[in-house]
């Protein structure tokens, strides 16, 4: 290459870096820990810039948080059907005399051209719908992202019509970001035919088929990535049915939210880590939450995960809350169970923590957010700070 190519190169890169560096997260934990909690629309912008550089960014940062369907209540199961379409009533379908489901799929839907169904509309907008061709495993969708064929597609008769169907995970993604929904396909005539899409998340974990013909997925509302603890997310499991020409929902939670009444009865009063002057290295403090209850109703079952970085350590049992333990490598983060808050009452709890001022002075020390048993409040959020050095 010329040196008169070099410096075109070298001028296209640079004017390209300076456009997109400031949207990329910077490395370390702090960036990992603030970086996973980002929107999605954040989450797609970084990810090109990551991939277009190849810089050595930790990739899957931005897992989102779902806001799809109507929630319930919190700590509840409220059947319903979350098709594009939904009835409202679940209509009632005797078991199939179908064959028993299997954990194979005999279709190579890697190299296959099957129809997949629409995204929802929180997924990523690159990630492409309609009549397409894989070839080992993948196909592009848009610049950066891609759809991939999971590997373990599952077989059973879920239709009901007494021949085996084929459950295969698809997953729009770009680095170690993703969306995934999972397509039922049949081949009555041996060309792979889209009966519909059973349901989409952030991240299908597991899909168990019934003989019964219901399909049983555990889903998540972020991509487990970057070291993070598994408790960092939520997961749910839901049960789908087909009938009335698509699948709905029979089982478990709709949302990941609760309802939002009771989002808005639930309110932060405070929630602070604050820390003394240095002392042997160390500035010791604690770290402080208080939750307000507006009512009309008590609200029970109300947990509150705590998240903090690895700079911080957690010294003793909490005050006026139960806390499990407190573990991970990229964050360190435990529930810290408060119970019931009373209709107009409130409640406040205190962690003792220190921190170790060798570290890089943190962005935030802590995140946290509220759930309720398999639902949350609200996405993380980042704990004030007082006096960190």
């Amino acid at each position: 290459m010329s040196d008169f190519d070099d410096d075109i190169l070298n001028a296209a890169l640079t004017d390209f870096r300076a456009g997109t560096m400031p949207r990329i997260a910077p490395m370390g934990a702090e960036a990992v820990i603030g970086t996973v909690r980002r929107r999605q629309r954040v989450r797609t912008v970084a990810a090109a810039s990551a991939l277009a550089l190849a810089v050595l960014v930790p990739s899957g940062l931005l897992a989102l948080q779902d806001r799809r369907a109507a929630p319930a209540g919190p700590g509840t199961s409220a059947p319903a059907s979350i098709a594009p379409t939904a009835p409202s009533t679940v209509p009632s379908t005797s078991p199939p005399s179908g064959p028993p489901p299997v954990l194979d799929a005999p279709t190579d839907l890697a190299n296959a051209t099957f129809t997949l169904p629409a995204w929802p509309s929180d997924a990523p907008t690159d990630c492409r719908s309609g009549k397409i061709t894989f070839h080992g495993g993948s196909a592009a969708s848009g610049d950066v992202w891609s759809l991939l064929v999971r590997p373990g597609a599952l077989s059973a008769d879920v239709d009901g019509d007494g021949g085996r169907d084929t459950l295969v995970r698809v997953t729009c993604r770009a680095g170690e970001s993703g969306f995934d929904q999972l397509v039922a396909l049949s081949a009555p005539d041996g060309a792979l035919h889209t009966l519909g899409r059973v349901v989409s998340a952030e991240e299908i974990v597991a899909t168990t088929p019934g003989a019964d013909g219901t399909v049983a997925v555990k889903v998540a509302d972020m991509v487990q990535c970057c070291g993070m603890p598994p408790t960092h997310r939520l997961t749910q499991d839901r049960t789908f049915r087909w009938a009335g020409g698509q699948f709905q929902q029979v089982a478990g939670p709709q949302s990941f939210l609760v309802d939002q009444s009771y989002r808005d009865a639930l309110t932060v009063g405070k929630a602070e880590a604050a820390v003394g002057a240095p002392s042997g290295g160390k500035q010791t403090g604690t770290v402080t939450v208080t939750l307000h209850n507006a009512g009309p109703r008590d609200i029970k079952n109300v947990t509150v995960m705590l998240s903090f970085v690895p700079a911080v350590t957690v010294t003793g049992k909490a005050t006026g809350a139960s806390c499990g333990s407190f573990a991970g490598q990229v964050s360190i983060e435990a529930p810290c169970s408060v119970g019931t808050v009373m209709a107009g009452g409130s409640v406040t709890f205190t962690v003792p923590i220190s921190y170790s001022v060798t570290s890089d002075k943190p962005l935030w020390p802590g995140h946290f957010q509220i759930r309720s048993g398999d639902q949350r409040y609200d996405n993380w959020e980042h704990l004030d700070s007082a006096g960190f050095q």
